[in-house]
């Protein structure tokens, strides 16, 4: 009996990466998998390439989409549509998700990899992550069918020899083709040796018509560790096309495309919310589970739906099509912006990258300030209102001017979660907080296996590499007890100090940390203010005290500043003796706060960022102390394990002698300037 095989590559770079990497995943895997394929014309392959390198082709290798157009056009190329900067497509909103796979369809007609009749019918999942309404989506968007890993369907309920087809799947008499890909084959290629997949290929086969579907990362080809020597100096790539095409007599290689017109399916299955397996095990069983797990994921997701549902409006708007340019602009930013890999951990995922990040809020903020200016284009002004931006219950405070953004929770310790600066399109508190992973436990015992060793069966797969430098990694772990994010209010000991506080390891005297503020909103021509409140307690020589605590921040509309002001009450008949601290953890790199490190009695400070181009300082009305140091993690990646920088933690302080009913202030302004030449 004949074997069917698709063979699917998935070739995706992140939003926000580097423009050298992508140079450097061209050069070590795509163009050399298509220069061998071009030598092998019985190969047939599946690709998809994300809207980002599509983009990227067309300006700097056209000659590539040439090539692979010719490859679509002789019928040895299927290329699948999709979410074009690969969103999560349940995750983004419906008018998006349709929007994003509309997007594809288009530019695959536009550059003509359609295929035959010009029909675009399948679709790469992002992260292969499944829910059961997708079936609705991806209908309405003309897509007959997509690939998931034979987990999902292991999920469903089928064992193991039933997987090897494809299937259908339907949501309210919507439906779908499944087809599994083998995780089997998936760990073996390219890294066994050719002769050991092709056996594992031939065991695959059956007395009953079979499709076996490998769909896996482009990129392994190449650009993985290891893999480009094996793959492509060493002729593993030139040897498996050269085994399948003298397999003939036994296998087949086909596309989804022809599987579809020519088999009938397995039968129907309800596939419950699934990824591949290592992305369940990375997000505890299910994708969103990385908005639970990492709060900064969540908020970075929560700004894409506001500026969404404000696109939304924008385009409903009765003087819309005189606006379409602009709204298409910030269309296609809000698209980038919902690009997945920023939002999620694993070995992959780039939620420790904080160029990543960057690129996603960027994105985000040029949409949002083009959806400003269409509305006020021309003179400056200040917004202030209570909205559920995070969706657990209680509104945020969120203030905006021309140029700032200020997210507020009153929930969590009245913390300042954005403070974007939209000139420059990017989030000033987009940091991470250092917080414990799985594979932290694993780091003492771990042995190295040097990435230039490879070994007598090709290198090792990225699940199986170790740190070159375990123990230092160790050293490095620090987890914090609270979230890095900004305006983080302190209540210390007097002789608290620098270095434990670096570490988590300072006592908090108060409550103010991370309980609920009270807060009201004032709005005013020039400015847009908020009050936010807390009555809370000391715990002083094992007494509780009364201390209430007011912080005032304060939008201009005319300029780039923000200002804050604190009062701290005495409640008690106890006089107070304690070191107050305001904290303030920025998505930013200057050399001479990237140590642990404090200065006494300043008026003035200035953090400068050369890569952004970018000066953020302070001024205020009574000297401050300061204490500062770098924010790294210790994260996993292709790459292995390794530490990683997040940005700089600043929290300025002051010692407070309070009297019985007595009152202490200090107020400072807070100043973004754009420069040229740091």
């Amino acid at each position: 009996m004949i074997t069917r095989f698709v063979l699917a590559l998935h070739c995706h770079q992140p939003v926000g990466n580097f423009g050298w990497i992508l140079e450097e995943a061209y050069a070590k895997a795509y163009r050399p998998f298509l220069d061998v394929l071009e030598r092998h014309p019985k190969v047939r392959v599946v690709f998809h390439y994300s809207g980002i390198l599509l983009d990227w082709f067309e300006k700097e290798h056209p000659e590539f989409l040439q090539r692979l157009k010719k490859l679509v056009r002789d019928n040895r190329v299927e290329v699948l549509g999709g979410g074009y900067y690969e969103p999560i497509l349940p995750m983004v909103p419906e008018q998006d998700a349709l929007g994003q796979m509309e997007m594809m369809r288009q530019t695959l007609g536009r550059l003509g990899l359609r295929g035959p009749e010009g029909k675009n019918e399948g679709a790469w999942l992002a992260e292969r992550v499944w829910e059961p309404q997708l079936p609705s989506l991806l209908s309405r968007a003309g897509i007959r069918y997509t690939v998931v890993d034979d987990a999902h369907l292991a999920l469903a309920g089928l064992q193991a020899e039933d997987r090897f087809g494809y299937y259908l799947t339907e949501d309210r008499g919507a439906c779908v083709a499944l087809f599994p890909s083998s995780k089997t084959l998936r760990y073996q290629v390219p890294f066994k040796p050719v002769v050991e997949v092709v056996e594992t290929l031939r065991q695959m086969r059956s007395e009953r018509a079979r499709v076996v579907v490998l769909a896996d990362d482009g990129e392994k080809f190449g650009l993985w560790p290891g893999t480009e020597r094996w793959v492509y100096q060493e002729g593993w790539l030139e040897a498996f096309f050269q085994e399948l095409e003298h397999s003939g007599d036994w296998l087949k290689l086909m596309t989804f495309r022809e599987c579809l017109e020519t088999l009938p399916p397995l039968g129907r299955v309800v596939v419950p919310p699934a990824s591949y397996e290592e992305m369940m095990d990375w997000s505890g069983g299910f994708f969103r589970n990385f908005l639970l797990k990492y709060p900064e994921s969540d908020t970075m997701q929560k700004k894409m739906l506001w500026v969404s549902e404000r696109l939304k409006r924008a385009q409903s708007a009765p003087a819309s099509k005189r606006k379409l340019p602009r709204l298409r602009e910030a269309q296609r930013h809000l698209y980038m912006g919902q690009s997945n890999d920023a939002t999620w951990h694993g070995v992959f995922g780039g939620l420790y990258l904080q160029h990543l990040r960057r690129g996603i809020y960027e994105h985000l903020l040029f949409s949002e300030q083009i959806l400003d200016d269409l509305v006020e284009p021309n003179r400056a002004w200040v917004r202030a209102e209570a909205r559920h931006v995070n969706a657990d219950g209680e509104p945020e405070f969120l203030l905006r001017s021309k140029s700032t953004t200020l997210l507020l929770d009153l929930r969590r310790g009245g913390q300042l979660l954005e403070f974007s600066d939209k000139t420059n399109g990017v989030n000033l508190l987009d940091t991470l907080t250092r917080r414990p992973e799985a594979y932290h436990k694993k780091l003492q015992a771990l042995h190295p296996v040097p990435v230039a060793q490879a070994q007598p069966s090709g290198p090792l797969s990225i699940h199986e590499r170790a740190p070159a430098n375990a123990a230092d990694l160790a050293d490095s772990l620090v987890y914090d007890p609270y979230r890095r994010a900004g305006l983080i209010d302190h209540i210390l000991s007097p002789d608290a100090q620098v270095h434990p506080f670096s570490c988590g390891a300072v006592e908090e005297l108060g409550d103010f940390l991370a309980g609920p503020y009270e807060g009201r909103l004032k709005l005013s021509k020039n400015s847009a203010q908020a009050v936010l409140t807390r009555k809370g307690r000391l715990r002083v020589n094992g007494v509780d005290l009364p201390l209430g605590l007011r912080k005032t921040i304060t939008l201009s509309a005319k300029d780039r500043a923000v200002s804050i002001a604190y009062q701290l009450d005495n409640g008690s008949a106890e006089p107070l003796n304690v070191l107050f601290g305001s904290e303030l953890n920025l998505g930013l790199k200057d050399a001479h706060v990237n140590r642990i490190g404090q200065t006494q009695g300043i008026r003035r400070f200035a953090v400068v960022d050369p890569a952004l181009h970018l000066q953020v300082s302070w001024t205020f009305n009574r000297p401050a102390r300061l204490w500062y140091f770098p924010l790294e993690t210790v994260s996993d990646s292709e790459r292995g394990m390794e530490r990683t920088y997040q940005g700089v933690s600043l929290t300025f302080l002051w010692p407070v002698r309070l009297g019985p009913a007595k009152s202490w202030r200090v107020a400072w302004t807070l100043e973004m300037e754009s420069k040229d030449a740091c």
